[in-house]
């Protein structure tokens, strides 16, 4: 068993770490005070039976961090069981951009595992055989120092950025994190009366040479993650700029570290799904449900071919959504459809795998499922 193998196997309860539950009803603001003096990239909240979180990019999309509740701003995401494996905890942060997942919830508040434990066990191991220019992001982003935080705050958005190197004459002279641009953003009050469309562009309207980091913490291309690990918790940072003879090859972050465990990926079933909701997270776990329920079904029945799922949304009320999701599956010689329509798009995909596998055990043409919903043997 190699090093990566080792850390992976990892029961998720040896990394454990506290961490407090908030409530549906506190404000974003809180949550902001709670980053920014634990140095964590979250805050989870209790909504409902599930728990929420609501990130740094979460709260840098909030117009006032006083007035809004963090039931507005949060989203719920999946847990992982503290006697899964490090790994799982590995695929569920990659695939949703966090650095830290639930997995104990009670009134005490939550256990999560997060990636900054993570990156503590892959330290303790000195070399794991993974180099830096194995993992980084090649040719970054990058910022000019006359940029603007806007700019900034913008592209961290739109592009699910929370690292962005700020380079001058080709050299890299400082970094913008979303952190750091969270912990600058002035009080409401501070900001002279405007209209509410120019109000969060005054309030970042300034270079960001004045939010950059600096100095910043660069590595080798050829130098172990293990390394990379240690020296980023050594000196509290979520990053590493990948340098070569001064000049910028790439960025190594929490997330690309991690990803290092998550399992790999096997060649199975294609699957095409389109019209997911434009909240990430939701988007995400139906994803991830539909991808588990199709290689469930692909395993027992090899002669799928491809899979194909279709959401549709419409208004029900204040706040509330009802889907209707179509899935075609092809075989060689026939199309099986299925349909299925409720409130939580991810238990939707849940219920979809035995219905789909009683659907292609049946010889008959048509089956009725329950809840109203319908499968059948395509023509």
């Amino acid at each position: 068993m190699n090093a990566v193998e080792r850390v992976s196997s990892l029961r998720v309860s040896e990394v454990l770490e506290k961490r407090p539950l908030f409530s549906e009803e506190d404000r974003a603001s809180t949550a902001v005070g709670e980053i920014l003096t634990k140095g964590v990239y979250e805050v989870f909240v209790a909504k409902g039976e599930r728990v929420a979180t609501a990130t740094v990019r979460d709260l840098l999309s909030v117009r006032n961090l006083d007035s809004a509740r963090l039931g507005k701003v949060s989203f719920t995401v999946p847990t992982v069981s503290p006697d899964g494996g490090l790994s799982e905890a590995a695929k569920l942060m990659f695939e949703y951009r966090l650095r830290a997942v639930p997995s104990v919830i009670s009134e005490a508040g939550v256990e999560a595992v997060s990636a900054a434990g993570i990156l503590r066990v892959i330290a303790a191991e000195g070399s794991v055989g993974v180099k830096a220019s194995d993992v980084m992001t090649h040719q970054p982003v990058t910022l000019s120092p006359d940029d603007t935080a806007l700019k900034a705050r913008d592209l961290m958005l739109r592009r699910s950025f929370d690292h962005l190197p700020v380079v001058e004459d080709g050299e890299v002279v400082g970094i913008v994190t979303s952190q750091g641009l969270l912990s600058r953003l002035p009080p409401p009050e501070s900001v002279p009366a405007m209209s509410r469309g120019v109000e969060k562009e005054a309030r970042l309207d300034f270079p960001v040479s004045r939010v950059a980091e600096n100095p910043i913490l660069a590595v080798q291309p050829g130098e172990d993650i293990a390394s990379v690990a240690s020296r980023m918790i050594a000196e509290r940072k979520t990053y590493s700029l990948v340098v070569l003879w001064d000049e910028l090859q790439g960025i190594v972050t929490m997330r690309d570290i991690v990803s290092v465990l998550k399992p790999r990926e096997k060649a199975g079933l294609p699957f095409y799904i389109v019209g997911l909701p434009a909240d990430p997270f939701e988007a995400e776990a139906a994803k991830m449900k539909f991808e588990r329920a199709m290689s469930s079904l692909y395993r027992a029945f090899p002669f799928i071919q491809e899979a194909r799922a279709v959401v549709k949304a419409r208004e029900a009320g204040q706040d509330r959504r009802r889907y209707e999701v179509s899935v075609n599956i092809y075989t060689p010689r026939d199309r099986y459809a299925y349909s299925e329509s409720g409130f939580d798009l991810p238990d939707i995909f849940d219920a979809m795998l035995p219905k789909l596998k009683r659907l292609l055990s049946s010889r008959q043409s048509r089956v009725t499922g329950s809840r109203g919903s319908s499968m059948r043997k395509g023509e």
